[in-house]
């Protein structure tokens, strides 16, 4: 999809108020697009985060992608099953 930074913007603006931290994973691009000029939110590759910026900032949000490569889950993909016993 395509960079949307007012849609971006207008979900922090409403819902976030102070320092916050946006954890990301590192083939979010459209995302790094969208949120890099936003006020009050810095995003940062998961890989990267470190207890500073935990601790410097209000709120910490992760992308689905972020939390499943923190937490070591791997995303299952759906599959039909055709197979009738």
């Amino acid at each position: 999809g395509k960079p949307s930074v007012k849609a971006v913007n207008k979900i922090i603006t409403e819902n976030i108020k102070y320092k916050n931290l946006l954890l990301i994973a590192d083939n979010e691009e459209i995302l790094k697009l969208s949120v890099r000029n936003i006020k009050n939110i810095k995003y940062i590759d998961i890989s990267s985060v470190n207890v500073y910026n935990i601790a410097v900032n209000d709120a910490i949000c992760f992308t689905k992608k972020a939390y499943d490569k923190y937490f070591g889950l791997k995303v299952k993909k759906e599959t039909k099953n055709n197979d009738k016993n």
